[in-house]
């Protein structure tokens, strides 16, 4: 259980990771972003991205289409 909530835990920061530094390159400053307190002590990658090159535009796409994916499926399922 714990490695599941671990994995659930870090995975979930990466993606916030990827958010804010999508909104850092629109010049968009997040209330109340994380910071290294609130990342100690998981297991993250080093970089935000995965090595692949790819831009901030690219990226925020990426992350738009997931978003996007994720909200169709909550209201699919009645939720929000």
């Amino acid at each position: 259980l714990h490695d599941i909530l671990e994995r659930t835990a870090w995975h979930t920061a990466q993606h916030v990771r990827q958010i804010m530094f999508i909104l850092d390159g629109l010049d968009i400053i997040p209330d109340g972003a994380i910071g290294n307190r609130e990342l100690a002590g998981l297991p993250l990658p080093n970089e935000v991205w995965d090595g692949s090159g790819r831009s901030w535009f690219s990226s925020f796409c990426s992350v738009w289409r997931q978003l996007s994916y994720c909200w169709r499926n909550r209201r699919r399922n009645g939720i929000g």
